[in-house]
């Protein structure tokens, strides 16, 4: 084995690693990683639930809250977004909700709406609701530019 001087060959982090190894990485489009998480919330209804404090219910009512409508309409298109959200399990009948309930048609984030959730907690992260790693960009998670690869 050969070594190899750190200043002028690329980064090796692994001690078997030839000098002519090819170093690669696969990676996902980030619109495909967006649209893969609203996906799975609205082909999932468990994963609105299970996901309700991150950023569904918030981005469902923020995006669909008209200000015209009084204190009482807001709370009570809310506390049926919730007790629909807290009936999300296969066996369990629906509660009857009021059919003009718009934030229960549909009862998931749309995408235009996860994008608005997303650019609203972007930079700074004061509550951290932008670090979900489907949309918080790679750099900030991954040490991928640690690595010298050779394709990407």
């Amino acid at each position: 084995s050969q070594k190899i001087d750190p200043q002028t060959s690329r980064l090796r982090l692994y001690s078997r690693e030839s000098d002519d190894s090819i170093r690669f990485a696969v990676v996902r489009h980030p619109i495909s990683r967006l649209i893969s998480h609203l996906q799975k919330a609205q082909n999932y209804p468990y994963e609105v639930k299970r996901q309700r404090d991150f950023w569904t219910e918030e981005s469902v009512i923020k995006a669909r809250t008209c200000s015209s409508w009084d204190e009482e309409t807001k709370n009570k298109y809310k506390r049926e977004l919730t007790k629909y959200v807290d009936e999300l399990e296969p066996a369990v009948e629906h509660t009857p909700f009021s059919k003009e309930n718009p934030y229960l048609h549909p009862p998931y984030p749309q995408f235009v709406e996860m994008i608005d959730f997303i650019w609203k907690h972007r930079e700074p992260r004061i509550d951290n609701k932008g670090a979900n790693g489907h949309w918080q960009p790679a750099l900030q998670w991954c040490d991928i530019c640690q690595n010298q690869f050779d394709i990407i």
